[in-house]
């Protein structure tokens, strides 16, 4: 017995010796392959190979500027696309639903309510429309290669996330006109979705390089999945149910006599007539005292409206304006409109065959848009990967910074113009970070459920190499938490008191930070990348 245990002993150690050198040469091979130069150009699923890769400098970069202007082009299609397909959510989230209860006097009424949340919609058709480039292209990809793993996808969701976050909000801080201030008001929502899509990026490190290295299980896919459910359930919960355990007290107190609140403008002209829409001024008044707490409704509060007019001022105007006539004055473009409004005429005439929104409550629309942005994110993913190979660029410095700048253009306009215009911070910042949640849960979700679920039905596993999206992701993780830092400065700082504007100082100086962040994660990740770190 005693021969039989030192047999079986060293066995046992070759078997150890043996698994050691197995994971040692894997390690070796993927070190091998992060740090190995450049992949020769491939057929991508759309485009072909033009050229050839040893072809001489002037001829590599006249390619690879065509490639970089095809890329532009293919941006400008996707914004003007997505255009329709953010009409189409807009007529979906609309509908509403006829709903009967009863009144306090018994009576039954019907009410028309919305039939979709507004947080949930937001979370769902909202940040689908926004983040549909990014998801397709990781999904696209993973089908292009055989349902294996590559690099634009994934690289393109967490650069654009990087860029949502550190440059779209630091640009929203700087935007907002004067010193006027824009403050979060749903405080909870918001919360809601930062520590979630904080948690998606760190549940990709756990995935990558903690739980099973370099392989993406199938359950590991799937509750990547689930996490996006997760997170449009407690944002809804939040939205919905959070005010009700504070008990926010309606503080509602009898009004004084105040100014007229509205006030009407017409223009008119001579001989001409013209329609002048009624405005109506509503202030609630408590006769008793009393309280008012938020809770679900039980029936009707009936609200009696009595019409008074609080002041007019007929046939008079505080500024009498007239408008010079001349023969063919016509409006005129700057001659970049003029230019851009040209160069998508293209582009227009082709969406033009996506039918209206009118159709099945928008959702024709809806399909027919997404489907363009896909084939359209393909020919991208094709000439992202052509153009980086034709220059030496790897596929994930190319995601991470040009394609991510590519797809997020839609949502910079759209935060931009929140910021300006929209008296809260909520829906400029509550973009930003819903969007990054979707983006991982479901663009990666999607794109690897698919791989892994493929790999295990015919016996392998599906590999996905860290590298350097274990590194960016890491990095990214540590740059939103300063940033979310510090906009909870701002909030509780007595001179600012909001996330978004405030004093002309603070706002670059809180601006700048954000770009600086973003500047070193770019080129943190570029350079390890090329390992040079």
């Amino acid at each position: 017995m005693g021969g039989q245990y030192i047999v079986r002993a060293r066995r046992v150690g070759l078997d150890d010796i043996s698994h050691t050198n197995t994971s040692n040469d894997q390690q070796r091979i993927m070190l091998e392959d992060k740090c190995a130069s450049v992949k020769p150009c491939s057929p991508g699923l759309i485009l072909p190979i033009w050229g050839n890769q040893n072809d001489e400098l002037p001829i590599r970069i006249f390619r690879a500027f065509l490639y970089l202007s095809l890329m532009i082009y293919l941006f400008l299609g996707v914004s003007i696309v997505a255009d329709r397909f953010m009409a189409a959510i807009d007529v979906i989230t609309s509908q509403q639903r006829n709903v009967t209860i009863k009144g306090s006097n018994g009576e039954t009424k019907v009410v028309s309510v919305r039939m979709w949340n507004e947080t949930v919609s937001n979370l769902t058709l909202m940040a689908l429309g926004s983040s549909a480039p990014e998801i397709l292209l990781t999904v696209i990809e993973v089908i292009g290669n055989k349902f294996e793993a590559g690099d634009l996808g994934p690289g393109t969701i967490i650069g654009s996330a990087a860029f949502n976050f550190f440059c779209i909000i630091g640009l929203c801080i700087i935007v907002v006109p004067g010193d006027e201030k824009r403050r979060i008001e749903r405080n909870d929502v918001f919360w809601v979705t930062v520590i979630w899509s904080t948690f998606a990026y760190i549940w990709l490190y756990l995935i990558l390089c903690v739980f099973s290295p370099n392989i993406v299980q199938v359950w590991e896919a799937l509750l990547t999945l689930i996490f996006f459910a997760l997170t449009v359930t407690t944002a809804y919960w939040a939205s919905r149910y959070a005010p009700n355990l504070r008990r926010l007290m309606l503080n509602i107190t009898r009004p004084e006599l105040r100014k007229a609140s509205a006030i009407s403008h017409s223009l008119t002209e001579p001989n001409a007539y013209y329609a002048e829409k009624e405005i109506e001024c509503m202030f609630p008044k408590l006769s008793i005292d009393g309280y008012l707490y938020q809770r679900k409704h039980s029936g009707i509060i009936n609200i009696h409206k009595l019409d008074t007019d609080i002041g007019s001022a007929d046939r008079s105007a505080a500024e009498y304006v007239e408008i010079p006539q001349e023969e063919d004055a016509k409006g005129k473009k700057s001659t970049t409109y003029t230019f851009v409004d040209y160069v998508s005429l293209p582009w227009e005439i082709l969406f033009s065959c996506i039918p209206s929104t009118k159709y099945c409550h928008g959702w024709v629309c809806f399909i027919a848009s997404i489907v363009s942005i896909g084939i359209l994110t393909a020919i991208i993913g094709d000439t992202a990967s052509l153009f980086g190979c034709t220059i030496g660029l790897k596929d994930t410095v190319t995601a991470i910074t040009i394609v991510a700048l590519g797809t997020s253009v839609p949502d910079t306009f759209a935060s931009k113009l929140a910021a300006i215009q929209n008296p809260t911070a909520d829906s400029s910042i509550g973009n930003v970070t819903g969007s990054n949640a979707v983006n991982v849960f479901l663009g990666i979700g999607i794109a690897w459920s698919i791989a892994s679920i493929y790999h295990a039905c015919n016996g392998n596993a599906f590999h996905v190499h860290a590298g350097s999206l274990a590194a960016s992701v890491a990095l990214f993780t540590i740059g939103s938490t300063i940033c979310v830092v510090i906009l909870q400065l701002r909030r509780h700082n007595k001179m600012i008191s909001a996330e978004l504007g405030g004093p002309a100082g603070c706002k670059w100086l809180s601006a700048g930070v954000f770009f600086l962040i973003w500047i070193l994660y770019i080129t943190y990740c570029a350079l390890d990348a090329y390992c040079l770190f």
